[in-house]
């Protein structure tokens, strides 16, 4: 594996991390 996908790999996880536990937070206000 290169570096440029492993790099490639982090961004993407990095960039859709965020927005996930965004989600997660949401929908756990909503159902409390």
């Amino acid at each position: 594996m290169s570096d440029f996908f492993i790099g490639l790999t982090i961004v993407a996880i990095g960039t859709s991390l965020p927005e996930l536990v965004v989600n997660i937070n949401a929908s756990l206000q909503h159902s409390s």
